[in-house]
């Protein structure tokens, strides 16, 4: 067999071409202001016009306020979007309407539309507890499942430790209690702890709870609840827990041994 010996500078341009070629692989996410950006978001409020009976491919919703009634346009946080060749992911949140939106986006001839959108606070999850305890991985599995044409890579990497914590709530001294699931918003490990701030919502999407935002410790092997930040008016009214710095500073006095990057909110625009 005849070896087959490449030029130096011929080597480099294969290896450039592999190189380049990897780095389109990988999932982009515009930056806020970009055009990008703006055509994904514009395509998703005009997509909201005609939902839920458009662009719902085999979800199912049981409350009668899942259709979005606003006579001003919605501006929207982003809390993930990603977009690999045709394909988009995007995860947002209302700022001046309350609701929460995850949708599938293709580019067809130059142009974002909508292939799927899903309102994760109110979406029927009847997969059982195990899928559906974690409600955003579950629409993930779920959105992949309908569309596995679909870059996989565009949707937020499965975190075993998330379901970990979660099942932590779920089980109790009395055992096990699935009565809700959860809408996990934030989620952050480091050296053995974990901060994670979820909603939690029972599985027809009917019952909603208050807000659950807790910090735990992994102890030999499993993550025990340390403390659960009160909700709601017990929080409103005191000042050391509605400023973030300031409860999140309580906290490390508290448990010193706790990172402080997990309470660092991720930014959203």
């Amino acid at each position: 067999m005849k070896r087959v010996i490449l030029p130096a500078l011929c080597l480099w341009a294969v290896l450039g071409i592999f190189s380049k070629h990897g780095a389109a692989q990988e999932p982009d996410t515009p930056a806020p202001g970009t055009s990008q950006r703006r055509a994904v978001l514009d395509a998703v409020r005009e997509a909201l016009k005609a939902f839920p009976q458009r662009h719902n491919p085999g979800f199912q919703y049981l409350r009668e306020d899942v259709r979005v009634l606003s006579d001003k346009p919605i501006r929207f946080f982003v809390d993930w979007m990603k977009i690999k060749g045709s394909w988009a992911w995007v995860e947002v949140h209302g700022e001046n309407y309350r609701l929460r939106l995850c949708g599938l986006l293709q580019k067809d001839k130059g142009a974002w539309q909508v292939a799927a959108l899903v309102r994760p606070d109110a979406v029927v999850c009847a997969e059982g507890p195990e899928l559906c305890l974690d409600l955003r991985h579950w629409l993930h599995v779920a959105m992949q499942r309908t569309f596995p044409q679909a870059p996989f890579n565009i949707f937020p990497q499965d975190d075993s430790e998330c379901r970990a914590v979660l099942r932590a709530f779920a089980f109790n001294q009395k055992g096990p209690d699935f009565s809700f699931i959860f809408l996990v918003t934030y989620f952050r490990t480091g050296n053995n702890w974990a901060w994670i701030e979820t909603e939690p919502r029972s599985t027809d999407g009917l019952g909603v709870s208050e807000p659950v935002d807790a910090l735990l410790e992994k102890v030999q092997g499993k993550w025990v609840v340390r403390e659960f930040r009160p909700c709601c008016g017990d929080c409103a009214d005191n000042p050391d827990c509605a400023d973030d710095t300031r409860y999140y500073q309580m906290l490390k006095q508290k448990y010193p041994l706790a990172p402080a990057n997990i309470f660092t909110k991720r930014a959203s625009h």
